[in-house]
């Protein structure tokens, strides 16, 4: 199956959320990651205006271009590397509610599929999720 796109994101209401993206589409691929002390929106991929591939972006996209990475020609790696990191990942991670609490979620699209693949998690995790956490954070600063 090919992913169309995905979301992730990690934080909390108190410090904030980091948000990674990746989207393919006609023209091109791309992921970005936006750390929490940016305070920027949250993006919907899902939005068919949410597309880095021309120079004339749609109204407020400005603000993310800079963190935008093209990876059409890793797209196939990226995403296969992605889907055997959380292909075992359970749908729900509920841990018990505390003071400070993590929470996290994924989202991933597969083109002609209708239902998404999703993980979300409240102080629980699973197994590699460090792991993965740390491939999307080295991956969207560029080193592929």
């Amino acid at each position: 199956m090919t992913v169309e796109y995905f979301e992730f994101y990690r934080g909390n209401l108190i410090s904030g959320f980091d948000y990674f993206y990746g989207k393919k589409t006609a023209q091109t691929a791309f992921i970005l990651g936006i750390d929490r002390q940016k305070h920027l929106t949250p993006l919907d991929l899902a939005d068919p205006a949410v597309n880095f591939d021309s120079n004339q972006l749609a109204t407020g996209l400005d603000k993310y271009k800079q963190f935008v990475r093209p990876v059409a020609f890793q797209w196939e790696g990226i995403t296969n590397r992605l889907v055997e990191l959380v292909g075992d990942w359970q749908p729900n991670y509920q841990g018990v509610v505390a003071e400070t609490n993590e929470e996290w979620g994924l989202r991933i699209k597969y083109q002609d599929v209708v239902e998404m693949q999703r993980s979300w998690g409240l102080n629980q995790f699973p197994t590699n999720f460090d792991d993965f956490y740390q491939w999307l954070k080295t991956l969207t600063s560029g080193h592929l």
